[in-house]
């Protein structure tokens, strides 16, 4: 929710699982494609490169794994907390579809965000 990490090439076919991603387009902090943590320069004090959900999405893509992604068209950092409250039946499907059923969807959601 919100979410990226350090290092993309810790996903592989082998060790991907179903993955469900919620992600601001515009997210502020969170790159939800590949930037700097906080959109940092390059040595700053604390920089770090991540690779956020668009990125992963694509990544899992590539591996033909499942994934459940939700972009929040022009949202920020607030999908970090969107999800648990506005998103349930996505992620009730995603849980009973994809992980208890093993689907290995692709799915990609763009939605309008609601501030």
């Amino acid at each position: 929710m919100a979410g990226a990490i350090s290092n993309i090439n810790h996903i592989t076919s082998e060790n991907a699982i179903p993955t469900q991603l919620f992600h601001g387009t515009d997210d502020q902090l969170v790159p939800y494609g590949i930037a700097s943590h906080h959109y940092c320069p390059t040595g700053a004090p604390g920089f770090l490169m991540l690779f956020g959900a668009h990125t992963i999405m694509k990544r899992l893509q590539d591996n033909d794994s499942g994934y459940y992604m939700v972009a929040g068209i022009n949202g920020r950092h607030e999908w970090a907390s969107k999800p648990l409250s506005e998103f349930r039946d996505e992620i009730s499907d995603f849980v009973y579809q994809d992980v208890l059923l093993n689907k290995q969807r692709q799915i990609y959601l763009e939605v309008q965000n609601s501030n």
